[in-house]
């Protein structure tokens, strides 16, 4: 092809948009740890904004060289470098079909964009669409080192390879590395593959369906174990969270999916996503297990003569394995939405809790899982425990408040667990419906009056509410309630204040019959007349003194009009009429002289008056006196920093003492206690030890004077401490009071035989039953003496969990032991009750800095809101921390 040939067809790129230069310079050879940034002709660029491709030589000595292959289609060849909007290339020969719009490129072809580099075989490009294939790579996209069958680009900083290896280790020899089937590196250093492998040192170690990664992190926890309940068993746990969502309309910020195999117990599967936002948050845990049936056998054999097997004995008298499929959901969404302009709130809370059978959390909630504060608020099992469910509720919460208007709505319906004699025959049933719940509040502020102000308060109420049997309509309820109020305030900061207020209201019962009998539906009527009249009540609060020391009075009545049936008297054969429903005043004293120190006390005091006489100590009820002590050792004048997560690294040294006091006052004696003591320390070097990060000791006893039989006492603690720079130590126990008369001296043992009262020397009571010491029990119950003595201590472990955690690099590995104590229906109707100990040790990989060098931090180390919250007050009620 001559020269002038040439020029035509170089003309024509250029019409077509394909773009030749030439220059000088030389480009030196890249490394593979040290991307090129894009060297891009800006007086071209400024020239052609909307350019496709441009071609350049690279090499000073030569000149490109260009043949007509057939029509369209040009060949070029010479070290050439193809600039394009995605990045540039050097290549020895390039084929352009501008028909097509696609370019071929062979040999020597490496690749540069952005944050990245790779080397291939060969390239084919769509520069309409900037678009193409990298065939046998082997290249650096930051922060990941890849080599793949195939390498495609899919737009600017995306790329997606098959058959690849890629990792993220800097070491020479990488000593963790992946294998995938597929990966899309995205922008924003997120990665997406398929079918991975994990390897450590070479060895293929943990299979992944899928995985993803972004600059926050990636958590990947496998817990390997054995259980002398269930059996060995396997729990794998993947999560994972994506900021960027938070701009999302609805799509979640965090993901958690978990698969765990139990060899006694079965396969579960389950799922968690979460979001929160100031419009929408929501958290959606899901759920499915394949449970096995298991039931414990004597056998002298077994070293606690206690074997666990999955084959059940029918009814039949023959034995054969048992299967069944469990599902949960447990979901909370809330949506919120405000006009500042109109002075109005909106929100919408749906919740959801749902369990196929009650056991699902307690034969498979027990996992390890590092979380978070806000997931930990809607945590239905106990960290590492799972609990028995039983009870399900569906609910639907609106509110809407404009102005001084406010709109409550609720439907829900609460089903209850039913056991029956035959394990598949049990199910939840409903048990409760209030369809709806509607109350519309309306408080008008009048204005002042003698310098007071006053306020009109309007309350209307309707309920409608479903009582099930059996799993089947009892009857339905109906209630309405109209209630208006006035209030006013009268305040001599900071000495004095009276607030009272009168109002005057009506409700209304109306029974509705189903399945209910006739009897029970005329007592039911009887009892709704009664409770269906208008009334009138005021309420007055008076409080004397500072807020350091006060006395409050609340005298609160309410008297019944109207009433459809009147309760009369039965002493006093018509001469009483219980129109009071309530007329009581409740007495308060409380100080707090200073920020570590509360100190209250409080009883009722009934005013009504009664059919028959009382005394006037029978109108009080039990004073309770309630005490709080808080004591900062390191700053005994500071104030309290309430929960660690304020504290960052900060050391701690901190004492809390309650106490509720209740007096039998008719009886003048002493009625019961409960006494908490709990002592926190964190972030303290030691000297033969790193650091003790955090100690935790907790003491609750609730004692009934005169019926000891009734003490309950538990004990708690939680210790994490740093050994060396890599190894860590976590521990949890729990003990309980199970056997509370075990404490009560006695000297002989009397018992009710054949009629007679029979009582026996101390010194013949059997060794099972004699009393203890509170001490002596402690010791005995930790198994240092006999096994006999250990399971007749009154005081036992509840639960224990120990656990060395070695922090290796990227990942740590966890080695642990742990005890539960448990109970379980068994038998052939499942109906007898069995008590054991389930001994568990287990070690876990969890990878705590598996993204790939972004930012992830170490989420074993994150510290948990460790508050008890129970699943049905979630969305009733505000959670916060002080």
């Amino acid at each position: 092809m001559n020269l002038k040939t040439f020029f035509f067809l170089v003309l024509g790129l250029l019409l077509s948009k394909v773009s030749f230069s030439q220059t000088i310079t030389k480009a030196p050879a890249k490394s593979l740890t040290a991307p090129t940034k894009i060297e891009k002709p800006q007086q071209l660029l400024k020239e052609n904004q909307k350019f496709k491709l441009i071609i350049e030589n690279i090499d000073s000595t030569k000149w490109i060289q260009g043949e007509e292959q057939q029509e369209n289609v040009i060949r070029i060849f010479g070290r050439v470098k193809v600039i394009l909007q995605t990045g540039f290339f050097y290549a020895d020969e390039v084929i352009i079909d501008t028909q097509r719009k696609e370019l071929f490129a062979y040999g020597n072809i490496e690749y540069h964009e952005e944050n990245a580099y790779v080397k291939v075989e060969k390239i084919i490009y769509d520069y309409e669409h900037h678009y193409g294939i990298l065939y046998n790579g082997n290249g650096y996209k930051d922060p990941v080192y890849f080599v793949g069958l195939f390498v495609r680009g899919l737009g600017e900083n995306r790329f997606e390879i098959s058959d690849a290896f890629f990792t993220s280790c800097m070491q020479e020899k990488p000593h963790t590395h992946f294998t995938a089937r597929k990966i899309y590196l995205l922008e924003n250093n997120e990665i997406i593959a398929l079918g991975v492998w994990y390897y450590v040192g070479g060895v293929p170690l943990i299979p992944l369906p899928f995985y993803y990664s972004n600059p926050w992190g990636t958590g990947i926890i496998t817990q390997l174990g054995y259980s002398n309940v269930s059996g060995y068993f396997l729990h794998n746990t993947y999560q994972f969270s994506i900021p960027r969502l938070y701009l999302s309309n609805f799509l979640p910020l965090a993901y958690r999916i978990k698969l765990d195999y139990y060899e006694k117990r079965g396969l579960f599967f389950g799922t968690e996503f979460y979001r929160f936002s100031p419009t929408l948050s929501y958290i959606l845990d899901l759920g499915y297990a394949e449970y096995k049936r298991y039931e414990f056998q004597l056998d002298v054999r077994e070293k606690d003569y206690l074997r666990v097997t999955n084959r059940i004995q029918q009814k039949d008298g023959t034995f054969a394995e048992e299967k069944y499929k469990w599902t949960k959901v447990f979901s909370i969404l809330t949506f919120n939405q405000q006009n500042p302009e109109k002075n109005r709130v909106q929100k919408l809370t749906l919740r959801i809790l749902n369990y196929s059978h009650r056991l699902f959390e307690y034969e498979f909630g027990g996992r390890f899982l590092p979380t978070t504060t806000l997931p930990a608020l809607y945590t239905v099992a106990e960290p590492n425990r799972g609990i028995i469910q039983n009870q399900t509720e569906y609910a639907l919460y609106y509110n809407d408040k404009i102005d001084d208007l406010t709109v409550n709505f609720q439907a829900s319906r609460v089903k209850i667990w039913r056991e029956s004699s035959n394990f598949p025959d049990s199910k939840f049933i409903p048990a409760n419906d209030v369809i709806p719940n509607l109350e519309i509040q309306k408080n008008v502020f009048l204005g002042y009056w003698l310098s007071l102000p006053f306020y009109w308060n309007n309350v209307f109420q309707h309920t409608t509410s479903k009582v099930y049997t059996d799993g089947k309509p009892y009857y339905t309820n109906y209630f309405n309630k109209l209630e208006t109020s006035f209030r006013t305030t009268i305040s001599f900061y900071p000495y004095f204040s009276y607030s009272p207020t009168v109002g005057y209201g009506g409700q209304k019962y109306s029974p509705y019959k189903e399945n209910i009998s006739e009897d029970a539906y005329r007592s039911l009527q009887i009892y709704s007349r009664k409770q269906s009249y208008e009334y009138y009540y005021t309420n007055q609060i008076l409080t004397l003194g500072p807020s350091s020391f006060f006395l409050e009075l609340n005298h609160t009545r309410k008297l019944s009009l109207r009433e459809e049936l009147r309760d009369r008297g039965v002493i006093t054969q018509g001469e009483y009429n219980d129109r009071e429903k309530i007329n009581e005043t409740l007495v308060r004293w409380s100080m707090n002289p200073w920020e570590f120190f509360s100190l209250s006390i409080e009883s009722i005091y009934n005013h009504k008056k009664f059919e028959y006489p009382i005394r006037n100590e029978e109108r009080w009820t039990y004073p309770v006196a309630k005490a709080e002590i808080f004591i900062n050792f390191l700053n005994p004048f500071k104030p309290s920093q309430f929960h660690l997560l304020s504290k960052k690294r900060i050391v701690v040294s901190e004492l809390k003492i309650s106490n509720d006091y209740v007096y039998d006052h008719l009886r003048k004696k002493d009625h019961s206690n409960l006494l908490g003591i709990s002592y926190y320390i964190s972030n303290f070097d030691l000297f033969f030890l790193r650091r003790l990060r955090y100690f935790e000791a907790g003491f609750y006893w609730y004692h009934v004077y005169q019926q000891p039989a009734l003490d309950q006492m538990r004990f708690l603690s939680r210790l994490d401490l740093q050994i060396t720079k890599q190894i860590f130590f976590e521990m949890e126990l729990e003990s309980r009071l199970t056997k509370p008369t075990k404490y009560i001296q006695r000297t002989q043992e009397c018992r009710f035989v054949d009629g007679q009262i029979k009582c026996i020397p101390a010194k013949w009571i059997p060794e099972s039953e004699k009393s203890r010491t509170f001490w002596q029990d402690i010791l005995e119950s930790t198994g240092l003496y006999e096994k006999e003595k250990r399971q007749n201590a009154a005081f036992n472990i509840g639960y224990f969990q120990g656990t060395l955690i070695f922090d290796l690099h990227d990942w740590e590995f966890r080695l642990g032991y742990e005890l539960q104590q448990k109970s379980i229906l068994a038998g052939v109707n499942s109906v007898s009750v069995v008590h054991f100990y389930d001994n568990i040790v287990f070690f876990s990989f969890n990878f705590v800095k598996f993204d790939v060098g972004g930012l992830a931090q170490r989420p074993s180390r994150f510290i948990v809101d460790r508050r008890k919250v129970n699943p049905f007050d979630i969305a009733k009620t505000s959670f916060y921390t002080r």
